[in-house]
């Protein structure tokens, strides 16, 4: 079997789910388990419609703007409304409980996230079955999944793996499974947090032994570069497990890291697919491959912000690193990385608030004289073959140019080299490395 994962892109019109059907239908020999998404947009309206109830203002323009928006895709892809009646029933009157008490909690705000993904489930198994496919959707905690009870970001259980396993083997028809939710053992519903879909279709893939596990989005899979800011960026065949966990974690966005470890656990392929584009090859994501020559993307990273500090009097590098570090450890902050010389040392920071900052610098003052620089970002060279590329940095450097640049990092993995650069030329600086390392 495989498992064929669609995203809010791919099933945000009527159009593109009939698509959808197509695409499906044709891996019926294949027994796909499906996973969706909600449609484009959809979660972030629920949202706002609770937060509007918890301030005592009435959701009801809202959600039956929400609800609209389905009956009219039903009405487009000619199916009748009752595919999706009980859950409007439920969604109106849990909106109504939310505006009656007043205060929206991570239990009823997840419950509420829920019906994205559960009229999305119901809407694509119908228009499977008027394809003439045999097709039935199934809310993914009906399909075996159970987690914790940390509502909003809810980790799977292991218990899930069985379950799921029990239901693959007694489910006949394509199953077309709520990706994002799951519920706790005491049958509340839970949400996976960002990247949750991704993450339910690696857990069922791996759960099920899956062939492959399909990710069909609305790019060509994963690019050179941005091709928002790289026009000429182009699609990848292949890249190794270990290189995609790299590129999502220095700013690539295709898929969230969740969404891969499961797969990789079990070393499962996972394929990045266009719903928009059906006849391109898309990306193979694999344990490896044979290209250790090749880089395979420029990155960027936004929100970074630098603190250096020079010391004063007499202090060695251990003695400055056992400060910041103690400094660090009392704030919530997410490192990139410390790098210390003998006289000072740099920490680059990612996404960090300003509050935060300058609480870090007052206490880094013990140790000398503190700079703070904010508004960077980080453009990374990413590849297998970055690890034993002689003067890597050094062509980086050369490539930029005249442009300012604050930090350079060699990551612990071996598989990348970064530069902070200022946000402002950052996109200038992403070109100026796709030109040197893929020479256009």
């Amino acid at each position: 079997m495989i498992v064929i994962k669609f995203g809010g892109s791919s099933v945000a019109t009527s159009e593109r789910i009939s698509k959808v059907s197509k695409i499906i239908n044709s891996y019926a020999s294949d027994r796909p388990l499906v996973v969706v998404s909600g449609l484009g947009g959809v979660t972030d309206s629920l949202i706002d419609a609770g937060n509007a109830a918890a301030k005592g203002i009435s959701p009801e323009r809202t959600i039956e703007k929400i609800i609209k928006r389905h009956l009219d895709v039903i009405e487009e892809l000619h199916l009748t409304p009752r595919v999706i009646e009980a859950e409007i029933r439920q969604a109106r009157r849990l909106y109504r409980e939310i505006s009656w008490g007043g205060a929206l909690r991570p239990k009823a705000l997840d419950a509420m996230m829920s019906f994205g993904e559960r009229f999305s489930a119901r809407i694509v198994a119908a228009t499977l079955v008027r394809d003439g496919v045999e097709a039935k959707a199934f809310d993914a905690y009906d399909a075996g999944v159970l987690t914790d009870s940390n509502f909003g970001n809810a980790e799977i259980l292991e218990d899930t793996h069985r379950r799921i396993r029990d239901f693959v083997r007694k489910t006949r028809t394509i199953p077309v499974v709520t990706g994002f939710i799951g519920k706790d053992r005491n049958g509340n519903i839970t949400t996976l947090g960002r990247g949750g879909s991704d993450y339910t279709a690696s857990v069922f893939g791996a759960a099920a032994n899956a062939k492959q596990i399909q990710i069909w989005t609305n790019v060509d899979g994963i690019m050179t570069a941005d091709p928002r800011v790289v026009s000429n960026a182009r699609s990848l065949g292949a890249v190794t497990f270990m290189e995609e966990l790299e590129l999502e974690y220095l700013g690539s966005s295709t898929l969230h890291p969740r969404g891969i470890i499961p797969a990789m656990n079990k070393g499962i392929e996972v394929k990045i697919m266009n719903t928009l584009n059906t006849g391109y090859r898309g990306t193979l994501i694999t344990e490896d491959i044979r290209a250790s020559r090749r880089i395979a993307s420029i990155t960027q990273k936004d929100g970074i912000t630098v603190v250096k500090a020079r010391k004063k009097g007499r202090s060695d590098e251990g003695d400055l690193f056992q400060k910041a570090s103690s400094a660090l450890s009392r704030r919530n902050l997410a490192v990139i990385s410390m790098m210390t010389s003998r006289d000072s040392i740099t920490i680059v920071l990612n996404n960090a608030g300003e509050d935060a900052v300058r609480k870090l610098a007052g206490e880094l003052e013990g140790i000398g004289i503190v700079e703070i620089v904010g508004g960077l970002s980080m453009v990374s060279v990413v590849g297998k073959a970055m690890g034993s590329m002689q003067g890597s940095l050094g062509r980086m450097v050369s490539a930029l140019g005249n442009t300012s640049s604050f930090a350079v990092i060699s990551g612990e993995s071996g598989m990348s080299k970064s530069i902070i650069v200022s946000g402002k030329e950052a996109k200038k600086a992403v070109r100026l490395l796709h030109m040197e390392f893929f020479g256009e």
